[in-house]
């Protein structure tokens, strides 16, 4: 009985560290979602439909630098070679993707709106 009580108290406890939250997150103009889930260790980026995602990677914290300027702040993710920069600050919210200095592709907010929690 001791055992399970501990165990359960264990459990209750590391909650916390666990818990992941949602650090950005939109609607594009396509109807799809782009999200930064701060996982603790980790960020995990994933765009696409709910529940049918088109991509999903995760960046350690080691990797992933936000960076604000001027007029905006973002976070760039790193996969397989091309820079997924999340612009969360500023007028244009979304993300740029680019592979070798080259912009690949320019996905914008619906309206300009998103959930944003702290990186």
């Amino acid at each position: 009985m001791k055992k399970s009580i501990f165990a359960v108290l264990v459990l209750i406890l590391a909650q916390p560290a666990l818990a992941e939250h949602t650090a950005f997150s939109c609607v594009t103009n396509s109807g799809k979602t782009l999200a930064v889930v701060d996982g603790g260790s980790h960020y995990r980026y994933s765009y696409g439909f709910p529940g049918k995602p088109d991509l999903v990677f995760t960046n350690s914290k080691g990797q992933v630098q936000p960076m604000c300027g001027k007029y905006e702040c973002g976070v760039t993710l790193t996969h397989k070679g091309v820079d997924y920069n999340i612009a969360y600050w500023g007028e244009d919210l979304g993300v740029t993707v680019t592979k070798g200095g080259k912009t690949l592709a320019n996905v914008a907010c619906r309206n300009n709106r998103a959930q944003i929690s702290n990186f």
